[in-house]
Protein backbone atom coordinates (compact mmCIF):
# COMPACT_ATOMS: atom_id res chain seq x y z
CA UNK A 1 0.00 0.00 0.00
CA UNK A 2 3.15 2.17 0.63
CA UNK A 3 3.68 2.01 -3.06
CA UNK A 4 0.50 2.80 -4.13
CA UNK A 5 0.05 6.05 -1.62
CA UNK A 6 3.57 6.98 -3.04
CA UNK A 7 2.60 6.86 -6.70
CA UNK A 8 -0.42 8.86 -6.08
CA UNK A 9 1.35 11.68 -3.92
CA UNK A 10 3.68 11.51 -6.70
CA UNK A 11 1.66 12.24 -9.70
CA UNK A 12 -1.00 14.45 -8.48
CA UNK A 13 0.57 17.90 -9.55
CA UNK A 14 0.46 19.71 -12.64
CA UNK A 15 1.81 17.01 -15.13
CA UNK A 16 -0.91 14.70 -14.22
CA UNK A 17 -3.13 14.02 -17.32
CA UNK A 18 -5.58 11.43 -16.01
CA UNK A 19 -6.09 9.42 -13.48
CA UNK A 20 -9.17 6.62 -14.16
CA UNK A 21 -10.08 3.91 -11.87
CA UNK A 22 -12.67 0.91 -13.19
CA UNK A 23 -14.11 -2.65 -12.62
CA UNK A 24 -15.48 -1.94 -9.76
CA UNK A 25 -15.81 -5.09 -7.40
CA UNK A 26 -19.85 -4.27 -6.91
CA UNK A 27 -21.98 -3.24 -10.36
CA UNK A 28 -24.53 -1.23 -8.16
CA UNK A 29 -23.29 1.97 -7.15
CA UNK A 30 -19.94 3.74 -8.85
CA UNK A 31 -18.94 2.33 -12.03
CA UNK A 32 -16.06 4.62 -12.62
CA UNK A 33 -13.82 7.32 -11.11
CA UNK A 34 -11.91 9.80 -12.94
CA UNK A 35 -9.75 12.41 -11.71
CA UNK A 36 -7.99 15.36 -13.33
CA UNK A 37 -5.98 18.65 -12.25
CA UNK A 38 -7.69 22.04 -12.72
CA UNK A 39 -7.02 25.63 -11.25
CA UNK A 40 -9.60 27.03 -9.33
CA UNK A 41 -9.27 30.38 -7.34
CA UNK A 42 -5.10 29.56 -8.35
CA UNK A 43 -4.92 26.91 -6.40
CA UNK A 44 -4.45 23.54 -8.18
CA UNK A 45 -7.06 21.05 -7.11
CA UNK A 46 -8.64 17.71 -8.26
CA UNK A 47 -11.67 17.48 -9.87
CA UNK A 48 -13.10 14.15 -8.92
CA UNK A 49 -15.26 12.59 -10.69
CA UNK A 50 -18.13 9.30 -9.68
CA UNK A 51 -19.94 7.65 -12.80
CA UNK A 52 -22.91 5.93 -11.39
CA UNK A 53 -25.78 4.31 -13.63
CA UNK A 54 -27.22 7.80 -14.56
CA UNK A 55 -25.31 10.12 -12.90
CA UNK A 56 -22.10 11.68 -12.27
CA UNK A 57 -21.23 13.37 -9.48
CA UNK A 58 -18.02 15.99 -8.70
CA UNK A 59 -15.69 16.53 -6.00
CA UNK A 60 -13.02 19.06 -5.89
CA UNK A 61 -9.78 18.12 -3.05
CA UNK A 62 -6.51 19.06 -2.48
CA UNK A 63 -3.75 17.28 -3.78
CA UNK A 64 -3.26 15.24 -0.26
CA UNK A 65 -6.71 14.72 0.24
CA UNK A 66 -6.89 13.17 -3.74
CA UNK A 67 -3.85 11.15 -2.94
CA UNK A 68 -6.07 9.35 0.20
CA UNK A 69 -9.22 9.06 -1.71
CA UNK A 70 -7.83 6.91 -4.57
CA UNK A 71 -5.76 5.40 -2.68
CA UNK A 72 -9.12 3.87 -0.14
CA UNK A 73 -10.28 3.16 -3.10
CA UNK A 74 -8.15 0.50 -4.64
CA UNK A 75 -6.70 -0.65 -1.40
CA UNK A 76 -8.80 -3.71 0.43
CA UNK A 77 -11.08 -2.83 3.75
CA UNK A 78 -9.84 -4.70 6.46
CA UNK A 79 -13.61 -5.46 7.20
CA UNK A 80 -14.88 -7.20 3.67
CA UNK A 81 -11.10 -7.85 2.30
CA UNK A 82 -12.35 -6.58 -1.36
CA UNK A 83 -11.43 -3.49 -2.82
CA UNK A 84 -13.52 -1.25 -3.85
CA UNK A 85 -11.90 -0.71 -7.74
CA UNK A 86 -9.73 -3.98 -9.30
CA UNK A 87 -8.03 -1.15 -11.55
CA UNK A 88 -6.11 2.15 -12.33
CA UNK A 89 -4.77 4.07 -15.00
CA UNK A 90 -2.19 7.01 -14.45
CA UNK A 91 -1.37 9.28 -16.99
CA UNK A 92 1.37 12.00 -16.66
CA UNK A 93 3.28 13.95 -18.96
CA UNK A 94 6.10 11.50 -17.94
CA UNK A 95 4.89 8.25 -17.32
CA UNK A 96 2.08 6.10 -17.45
CA UNK A 97 0.85 3.55 -14.70
CA UNK A 98 -1.46 0.52 -14.37
CA UNK A 99 -2.52 -0.70 -11.02
CA UNK A 100 -4.34 -4.05 -10.88
CA UNK A 101 -5.74 -5.61 -7.49
CA UNK A 102 -5.88 -8.91 -7.42
CA UNK A 103 -9.06 -11.17 -5.65
CA UNK A 104 -6.50 -11.80 -3.04
CA UNK A 105 -5.82 -7.98 -2.45
CA UNK A 106 -2.14 -8.20 -3.92
CA UNK A 107 -1.50 -4.51 -5.55
CA UNK A 108 0.48 -5.17 -8.94
CA UNK A 109 2.10 -1.43 -10.29
CA UNK A 110 2.72 -1.16 -13.81
CA UNK A 111 4.72 1.80 -14.17
CA UNK A 112 6.03 2.70 -18.05
CA UNK A 113 8.33 5.81 -18.95
CA UNK A 114 7.20 7.92 -22.12
CA UNK A 115 10.45 7.88 -24.68
CA UNK A 116 9.38 11.56 -25.44
CA UNK A 117 7.47 13.62 -22.50
CA UNK A 118 3.64 14.90 -23.85
CA UNK A 119 3.92 17.94 -24.96
CA UNK A 120 -0.42 18.15 -24.80
CA UNK A 121 -1.68 21.15 -23.31
CA UNK A 122 -4.01 20.30 -20.72
CA UNK A 123 -6.46 22.71 -19.91
CA UNK A 124 -6.36 23.38 -15.94
CA UNK A 125 -9.49 25.53 -16.38
CA UNK A 126 -12.77 24.74 -14.18
CA UNK A 127 -14.99 24.90 -17.52
CA UNK A 128 -13.59 23.30 -19.97
CA UNK A 129 -14.32 23.55 -23.83
CA UNK A 130 -15.73 21.25 -26.22
CA UNK A 131 -12.70 19.56 -28.49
Amino acid sequence: MSDLQSLFTDCLNETLIRVILSNPSSKDGVIKICARPMLKNKSLLFQIEEYTKTQVFHKNLTAGDASSYLTGKLSSDTSSQTASFKNALVETKSFTANVLVSKKGTITIKKKMNASPKQTKISLSHNRTLR
